[in-house]
């Protein structure tokens, strides 16, 4: 018993000496893409290029690779510590076949990469970032070769954000979900009673808006006392640990929808952060289960309560307050059907919950091609826009509502997409049983009160860390593994009563 206990803890100060570096590169990370200098950005890729190879390498030296192989010989060992213990074992053969001189390479090209992504969106200009998204683009091919696959290299890229998720799993998926949207956006679009959302576009003060969204975030159980929110180009949260989580937003002074879906959106990333186990810090039982279930959180807060008439009964006077030119003589009910308009667009963080999803495929699909050299970068843009006029009936007139609206390439995260469609459908899920589940919850959610809701997430969802994979915690949560027809019906419902068909 002795040795175990030995075992053990020298295994865990190992992880979070490692945490800790991963937590020292992200706050770098954050600074990059909120204050920092823009003439940094040559140094910073290689700080935190240097950081990351200097975690891989500890990570896959041996030593950890040996206690925990040692440790999975123990008969009395618990069985959670088992699920911990496996997790790890997983992550070292993923990351064993990477070499040190591979991570850095890839890392400071993704550091490169975002600084130039930021220039091409100042001068709208795909080819000043182009030639460093075709590096990214041969390194994760690379990767893919490096680590191995069965029957599709994208499954590799796929396992990094939902493990054991398969690329002909999300065919399927995709294949049942879109015609169900075709079908219910036909009826919408011949709907009678179509609402009005022009009062949402304006003028609506930046500070005003700020300040607005602070008290919402607060209301709903950002605990600002562990985060706080910043602006930057495209809204993202980060953790450095469960008492460091911190997001961004952006603002657009003629569309306030922009704030407050950014808001909610990663207040739900980050309330999951902030819910997972501080004591289990540098271990399995500390991190997120996957981008699917961490996607469901961002979505849950933004759709399944933000777009609901229950939240905005208790919220919708901060707004007419806020903003009563605009506001002051707009019915909730007005407000609650044009927030809920259904519209095809450009930008996918501004999009309705229906039309999400055609986003999402576009992206995932153009992965695909890149990965198993169907596509060329030098043709992307072309393909963005073919597909665009295919799927959504809409052609990008520049490269801000097309190919350079999202910074998750430039990051290097190629396989995160298709999550957000993942966790729309695990979000409308988890909610269905949270409302059977918790008594009246949304009267609760009437009166400003989200306590009760946050404890059942963080229950069933944070408090299960990566211990569990996603299919085990929606079982847990739920009752059954992920079911796509609670989504459809939950749309159906909404646009029914949005649409009035």
């Amino acid at each position: 018993m002795g040795n175990q206990i030995k075992a053990a803890n020298r295994l865990e100060f190992l992880m979070k000496e490692i945490a800790d570096i991963q937590s020292a590169s992200s706050l770098l990370q954050w600074d990059q893409e909120t204050y920092m200098p823009n003439g940094s950005a040559n140094f910073r890729s290689r700080q935190i290029a240097t950081l990351s190879g200097i975690a891989h390498e500890k990570f896959v030296s041996g030593e950890i690779s040996d206690l925990v192989n040692g440790l999975l010989e123990f008969n009395t060992i618990d069985p959670l510590y088992q699920r911990s213990l496996l997790r790890i074992r997983k992550d070292l053969d993923r990351k064993e076949k990477l070499n040190r001189n591979f991570v850095e390479k890839l890392s400071q090209s993704i550091s490169t990469a975002y600084q130039f992504w930021e220039k091409a969106r100042q001068s709208n200009d795909f080819n000043l970032f182009s030639s460093h998204l075709n590096t990214i683009v041969k390194l994760k091919k690379e990767e893919c070769e490096f680590i191995g696959y069965e029957a599709n290299p994208y499954d590799v890229l796929l396992d990094e954000y939902e493990p054991g998720m398969k690329k002909i799993r999300l065919d399927e998926i995709f294949s049942t979900l879109l015609p169900q949207l075709r079908e219910l956006l036909d009826r919408i679009k011949n709907a009678p009673h179509q609402p009005n959302d022009e009062f949402l576009r304006g003028q609506f003060d930046s500070k005003a808006q700020w300040e607005m969204g602070i008290e919402i975030l607060s209301g709903i159980g950002y605990d600002f006392n562990r985060g706080r929110q910043d602006i930057s180009t495209h809204p993202f949260t980060i953790t450095t640990s469960p008492d460091d989580v911190r997001i961004t937003t952006r603002i657009s002074e003629n569309n306030i929808q922009e704030m407050l879906w950014s808001c909610l959106h990663e207040a739900g990333h980050a309330m999951y952060e902030q819910g997972l186990s501080a004591n289990s810090y540098g271990l399995p039982g500390s991190e997120a289960a996957s981008l699917g279930i961490h996607e469901s959180q961002s979505r849950l807060w933004e759709n399944q309560i933000g777009r609901e008439f229950p939240f905005w009964k208790a919220h919708y006077s901060t707004i007419q307050q806020t903003f009563s030119k605009a506001f002051g003589s707009v019915e909730l009910s007005d407000f609650y059907r044009a927030i809920n308009l259904v519209e095809p667009g450009f930008i996918r963080t501004n999009a309705d919950e229906l039309t999400y999803h055609f986003h999402v495929y576009i992206r995932f699909k153009i992965e695909c091609l890149l990965i198993e050299d169907k596509l060329q970068v030098s043709d992307l843009e072309d393909a963005w826009n073919t597909m665009y006029q295919e799927f959504l009936g809409l052609t990008p007139k520049n490269c801000l509502d097309g190919i350079l609206q999202d910074v998750h390439w430039a990051h290097g995260s190629f396989g995160y997409f298709p999550t957000y469609s993942l966790g729309s459908l695990y979000a409308a899920q988890f909610y269905n049983s949270a409302v059977e589940q918790i008594p009246n919850l949304e009267n609760q959610l009437e009166e400003g009160n989200t306590a009760q809701l946050l404890q059942w997430l963080k229950k069933n969802i944070y408090e299960k860390g990566r211990l569990y994979n996603s299919e085990e915690i929606c079982t847990m949560a739920t009752g059954s593994g992920l079911n796509p027809n609670i989504f459809m019906s939950y749309l159906n419902k909404k646009y029914q009563s949005v649409y009035q068909f």
